[in-house]
C-alpha cells in the first residue's frame, strides 16, 4: 500500500519508549518512518539499536533505529527497514493518537508520500537508475547503497532511462541536492522545482493514491 506519512506531535501526555530495553526516552514526534526522542543521554554504542514504544503499559511496536541528528534535548531517529506489519502497527497507532487529540506537524512545507517509483540521477558523465521511496513537492528519499557526499547535486529525471512514468511529460527533471544519509539511501532536496516538475510530482502522487484506493477496494 502507498499512503501519506504524516508526522504527529505528542504534547499532552508523554509517551515513553525504551532503547534496547535499558534506556528510557520520551517520544515527541512520530511518523511511520522515524521519530524525535527526548533524552539527555548519549547515543548508545551498539551495532544495532531497537526502539520499543510503550503506550497504556503495553509495547505498541518494536523497530530498529538509526541516528539521523542529535540536539541538546534529544535525537532524531530513522526507522531502519521496518516490516510491512510494523509499519501498519505504527500507522494504526498514529491514527489512535490523532483520534485522541494529538496534532499533525504543520511545520513541514509539503506532505510526504511513501511509494516506490523509478528515477534516474545524472551528474557529470555518471548516470544512476534507482528508486524513490518518499516523495513530496520539496524533496525525496532515494534507495541507494553506494556512498554519496552531502551537497552532491544531481539532475533527477522522473522515470528511468528505460522509460518515463506513464502520464508524465517527456524528460521531466530538476536539480536535487543530497542533504542527509538515511537507513535506505539518501534524502534529496529539490532546487527551485519548476511548475512542470511540481506537476509531474502531482501526477505520481495521484497515480499512487488511485492504485492504493483500488487495492483497498479489492
Amino acid at each position: 500500500m502507498f499512503r501519506f506519512s504524516p508526522r504527529v506531535q505528542i504534547h499532552d501526555k508523554p509517551i515513553r519508549a525504551q532503547i534496547n530495553r535499558e534506556l528510557e526516552v520520551i517520544v515527541r514526534d512520530l511518523s511511520t518512518t522515524g521519530a524525535y526522542l527526548i533524552t539527555d543521554k548519549p547515543w548508545p554504542n551498539h551495532d544495532k539499536n531497537f526502539l520499543e514504544l510503550i503506550y497504556q503499559q503495553k509495547i505498541t511496536f518494536t523497530v530498529e533505529i538509526m541516528l539521523t541528528r542529535q540536539k541538546t534535548d534529544g535525537w532524531g531517529v530513522q526507522f531502519n527497514n521496518p516490516s510491512f506489519d510494523t509499519t501498519e502497527q505504527i500507522r494504526a497507532f498514529l491514527h489512535e493518537l490523532l483520534s485522541h487529540g494529538a496534532a499533525l506537524d504543520d511545520k513541514r512545507s509539503a506532505p510526504r508520500m511513501s511509494l516506490l517509483e523509478p528515477v534516474t540521477l545524472e551528474y557529470g558523465q555518471s548516470q544512476i537508475d534507482c528508486s524513490i521511496c518518499e516523495l513530496s513537492l520539496t524533496g525525496c528519499e532515494i534507495i541507494y547503497s553506494e556512498e554519496l557526499s552531502n551537497d552532491t547535486t544531481f539532475s533527477i529525471f522522473f522515470g528511468t532511462s528505460a522509460g518515463q512514468v506513464e502520464g508524465l511529460p517527456a524528460l521531466t527533471s530538476c536539480e536535487a541536492q543530497v542533504v542527509r544519509k538515511t537507513a535506505r539511501g539518501y534524502g534529496l532536496r529539490f532546487k527551485n522545482p519548476s511548475m512542470d516538475v511540481k506537476g509531474a510530482i502531482s501526477v505520481i502522487r495521484k497515480k499512487h493514491r488511485q492504485r492504493n484506493s483500488g487495492s483497498e477496494q479489492n
